[in-house]
C-alpha cells in the first residue's frame, strides 16, 4: 500500500506530533512510505499505531539502502528500507513479492554509509580497519533495555573494544602497535556493490574503504608478529595503511622507496615470503605502477625485527588521465577509484599470514615552462611570442587570465589545530562573450575570476573563494561571487561546488542567489575559476570598458574557521584586461609546445595596472581529461614589460 497524500507518503508526525493515520487505517497493510522529513523510526512508529502489518522506506535517490538510527517513535514492526528502482515499482502499482525466504546475507560486506578515504588534503590511507556498525546495544537508563544501533558510530566502539581485548591480554604491546597489530589481521575478504543504489555485493572493497578489512581480535591475540611502516614521513608517522598519498608523475618513470619493519614478538623464529597485491587486475593490467620487495623472503628472530624494503616505480605515460574534478563530480566514487591504485603487501608465514594495505592516489601531470621571448609592449598592435613547452607526461589544458595581483605564502595552522588559513597566491580576469549560456537578450558577456592559492587542497569544500563586487563604486558591494556546495551556502552533502552569484541588499543580507556554472577545480590542486553571467551582477554589454568595478578578493574557511586571506582592492572592468594572450592551441601534449602572443594594453583610465599574464595549465577540459599539472606549474606567472614578481611568489622547483 502506498499512501495517496504527499504527508502520508512521508508519514512523519505533525508539529503537534500527531499522526497522519486514523487508528487502524492501515491495518494488516505492507506500507511504503517516501524517505525524508523526520527519522525513519518515527516513520515507521506512525504506521506501527496506524496499524500496518509491515513497513518499508522508500529511497527518493540514487544511494544505497542503508540501516537507519533510531530517532524517536515506538516500533512493533519488522522495517526494511529498498532502493529507488524498487520503491518506484511499488509507487507505480507493481507487484512485488517480498519474501525473507530470499534475503541475502550482507555478513563481510560493506555498508553504503561507511567511510571512504583517502583523508582530505594530505591523502592518507584511511579508514585502516573496518568493523560490524549494525547491533542490538544496551540502551542508556533503561537496565534491561536494548535498541538497534548502526552507522560508522557503531562500527567504531568495536575498534575500540577489540583493542582494550588485545592490550589487557599483551601489556607489553605500544598503542600504535596495537592498532597495527589490528591493521594486519583483519579480513580483507570485504565486498561491496558495484553499482550505485545496489546492496548486492557483487566486487571486493577498495582498500579506501576498509584499510586492512573486517576487524579479527581471535587473529591479532595469537599473531606473533606485525608490521609497520617506518618510511619517515607524514604516511609512516599516522600508522596503519602504506599511504604513499597524492602523487604529481610528470616523468615517464618516477620511482619511490618505502621501508617497513616487521616485528616478532614471539619465543620463535618467523620466515615471511612477501608479495606484492593489487586490490583490482584492472590497475595492475595498465603497467602503469610496479611494486618489489626487497628482499621477498625475510627472516626474524625471536624478539627481534627485520626491515623491507618496497621499491616503488611508476610510469606516467601509462596512467590514466585525471577523472576527477571538483565542480560536477564532485565526490563522486567512479572518477576516484579509477585514479587511485591500492592493495596489499603480504607477509605470508607457515601458519598465519599479515597484510599491509598500500595506497596512492598518482595523477599524470603536465610541466609548462616559459622559454623565451619578452611580452609586448603597451602598443597592442606589436604583441611578442612566447613559447609555453611542455616537459612533462600529462596533456596541459591551458587558459589565460590578466594577472591582477601576488601575495606571498603565509603559515598555515598545523595538523589538528583547525586553521587551514586558506592562503592566496595570484588572482586574475578575464571576460569572454556569452554563447548562449546567459539568456540576456542582445547578448552578454561571462566574467571569469580565476584563483591560485600557496597550499593545495583535495577539494575547495570548506572554504569560502570569493570575489566582492561594488559594480557602482559607492563604496558598498552589491555582489559575491564565490564556491560553495551545491546543495546550500555552508552545507555539505556530495561535494559538488558551484559558482553562486549573491546579489546583496543595501543591509549585506543576500537578497538573491543565481546559480549557472559549477566552480573548475581539477582536485589536489591550488587553481579554482569561478564564473558569473554579466546579466547575473547587473551588467551588459554596454559596460564592457566603460562601468568601473571595484574587486576584493578572499580566502576563508567557513568550516573551521581561523584568519582568511585577502588582494585588492582592484578596479576593474569587463573587457578591459590590459594583459591578453592569444594561444596557438589550447592544449600542448606532452614534449611539445605552441606559441602564445601577448599584447599588453594600457590601462582604462581608472583601473588598476595589472601585473601580467596568469596562465592555467590544468584546465578542466571534460571528461576524458580533468586536468594535472605539477603543484609548480599548474600557474604560470609571466610578468608583462618593465615588471618583476619576486622570488617570494615563486613557488620552488617544477
Amino acid at each position: 500500500f502506498y499512501p495517496g497524500t504527499a504527508a502520508k507518503r512521508l508519514a512523519c508526525p505533525d508539529a503537534t506530533g500527531a499522526n497522519p493515520f486514523a487508528p487502524g487505517e492501515l491495518a494488516g497493510k505492507i506500507v511504503l512510505i517516501d524517505r525524508g522529513s523526520c527519522a525513519g523510526s518515527l516513520k515507521m512508529a506512525t504506521i506501527s499505531e496506524a496499524g500496518a502489518a509491515l513497513g518499508i522506506i522508500g529511497l527518493v535517490d540514487g544511494s544505497a539502502p542503508f540501516s537507519f538510527s533510531y530517532g524517536g517513535g515506538v516500533i512493533t514492526i519488522p522495517a526494511f528500507m529498498i532502493n529507488l528502482a524498487d520503491a518506484n515499482t511499488i509507487r507505480a502499482g507493481g507487484v512485488v513479492r517480498f519474501s525473507p525466504a530470499n534475503a541475502l546475507s550482507l555478513a563481510g560486506t560493506l555498508a553504503s554509509t561507511s567511510s571512504r578515504g583517502p583523508s582530505m588534503n594530505e591523502n592518507l590511507g584511511k579508514p585502516e580497519i573496518g568493523a560490524p556498525g549494525a547491533s542490538i546495544s544496551a540502551s542508556s537508563g533503561s537496565f534491561t533495555g536494548t535498541s538497534a544501533f548502526g552507522g560508522t558510530s557503531g562500527a567504531a566502539p568495536m575498534v575500540t573494544g577489540s583493542a582494550a581485548i588485545l592490550r589487557g591480554a599483551r601489556p607489553s604491546l605500544a598503542p600504535l602497535d596495537v592498532k597495527q597489530l589490528l591493521v594486519n589481521t583483519a579480513n580483507p575478504d570485504v565486498a561491496q556493490p558495484s553499482q550505485g543504489g545496489s546492496v548486492f555485493p557483487d566486487q571486493v572493497a577498495p582498500i579506501s574503504r576498509i584499510g586492512g578489512g573486517e576487524v579479527r581480535v581471535d587473529r591479532a591475540l595469537f599473531s606473533p608478529s606485525f608490521v609497520t611502516d617506518v618510511s619517515g614521513d607524514l604516511g609512516a608517522s599516522a600508522h596503519g595503511t602504506i599511504s604513499y598519498g597524492y602523487l604529481d608523475v610528470s616523468l615517464p618513470v618516477q620511482a619511490y622507496v618505502r621501508t617497513l619493519r616487521v616485528t616478532n614478538t614471539s619465543r620463535r623464529a618467523e620466515t615471511y615470503r612477501v608479495t606484492p597485491n593489487f586490490r583490482y587486475t584492472d590497475d595492475a593490467d595498465t603497467g602503469a605502477v610496479s611494486i618489489y620487495a626487497v628482499p621477498s623472503v625475510v627472516r626474524v628472530g625471536p624478539g627481534r625485527s627485520a626491515t623491507v624494503r618496497l621499491l616503488t616505480f611508476i610510469n606516467g605515460q601509462k596512467l590514466r588521465n585525471n577523472l576527477m574534478n571538483a565542480g560536477s563530480q564532485g565526490a563522486a566514487i567512479g572518477p576516484l577509484t579509477a585514479n587511485e591504485y591500492d592493495g596489499y603487501i603480504t607477509f605470508r608465514g607457515d601458519d598465519h599470514t599479515l597484510n599491509m594495505p598500500w595506497h596512492m592516489l598518482p595523477r599524470k601531470a603536465a610541466r609548462v615552462v616559459a622559454i623565451n621571448g619578452a611580452n609586448g609592449p603597451t602598443d597592442p598592435a606589436a604583441g611578442a611570442a612566447k613559447t609555453l613547452l611542455n616537459v612533462g607526461v600529462g596533456t596541459a589544458q591551458l587558459q589565460t587570465f590578466s594577472l591582477l595581483g601576488v601575495s606571498p605564502n603565509i603559515p598555515e595552522g598545523g595538523r589538528g589545530e583547525q586553521m587551514p588559513n586558506p592562503d592566496l597566491r595570484a588572482v586574475g580576469v578575464n571576460s569572454v562573450l556569452d554563447p548562449g549560456i546567459c539568456g540576456a537578450p542582445g547578448g552578454n558577456f561571462i566574467w571569469e575570476f580565476a584563483f591560485n592559492t600557496w597550499e593545495r587542497v583535495s577539494t575547495p569544500v570548506g572554504q569560502f573563494l570569493e570575489v566582492d563586487l561594488d559594480t557602482n563604486q559607492d563604496g558598498v558591494f552589491d555582489y559575491i561571487i564565490l564556491n560553495r556546495d551545491l546543495s546550500g551556502l555552508t552545507t555539505l552533502t556530495d561535494g559538488k561546488q558551484v559558482s553562486a552569484v549573491l546579489r546583496l541588499a543595501p543591509s549585506g543580507a543576500i537578497a538573491a542567489t543565481s546559480i549557472r556554472f559549477f566552480a573548475e577545480n581539477a582536485t589536489n590542486t591550488g587553481n579554482t575559476i569561478l564564473r558569473a553571467c554579466g546579466n547575473d551582477l547587473g551588467l551588459g554589454l554596454a559596460d564592457a570598458g566603460a562601468t568601473l568595478v571595484n574587486a576584493e578578493f578572499y580566502a576563508s574557511s567557513w568550516y573551521f574557521g581561523g584568519d582568511a586571506d585577502f588582494l585588492g582592492p582592484y578596479a576593474i572592468t569587463p573587457g578591459g584586461e590590459q594583459n591578453i594572450t592569444t594561444l596557438a592551441a589550447d592544449t600542448i601534449d606532452p614534449y611539445r609546445a605552441v606559441v602564445a602572443t601577448v599584447q599588453e594594453y594600457a590601462p582604462i583610465p581608472g583601473t588598476s595596472e595589472e601585473l601580467g599574464v596568469m596562465l592555467v595549465t590544468n584546465s578542466d577540459f571534460g571528461a576524458e581529461n580533468r586536468g594535472g599539472a605539477t603543484r609548480a606549474s599548474e600557474t604560470v606567472l609571466i610578468p608583462k614589460t618593465g615588471t618583476t614578481i619576486g622570488s617570494e611568489f615563486t613557488i620552488p622547483g617544477l
